[in-house]
């Protein structure tokens, strides 16, 4: 959950004091999921945030341990980035369940039609 103190009487409490900027300008966020250890980016999301803001950012994993980390970044605000550790995390060899099968066929089906 991310959130700011914000003035809820002002509607303009996001707009950016940028005077060479051609339009007004709000701040956004980048929300990027990293793994330090191999250099890679398993997601990104960039957001805008009023007061509070819920995310759900999905991704796949290889199997085996992964040590992430939640980078978030600013694009406006210099200083404001924040990389949050997250617990290491450990991804099994998933199965196939007889769910699983019964879907495909039925959109199998569907596509035939």
């Amino acid at each position: 959950m991310l959130s700011r103190d914000a003035d809820e009487d002002d509607p303009d409490d996001q707009i950016l004091v940028a005077p060479f900027y051609p339009v007004k300008k709000m701040a956004s966020w980048w929300l990027v999921v990293g793994e330090p250890s191999t250099r890679q980016l398993h997601a990104i999301k960039r957001v805008t945030i009023s007061k509070r803001l819920a995310v759900k950012l999905e991704f796949t994993l290889p199997k085996g341990t992964h040590s992430l980390k939640l980078y978030v970044i600013c694009d406006s605000h210099v200083g404001a980035d924040h990389d949050v550790s997250l617990d290491p995390i450990e991804v099994a060899e998933g199965e196939v369940s007889d769910n699983d099968d019964d879907d495909d066929d039925e959109s199998e089906d569907a596509m035939e039609e």
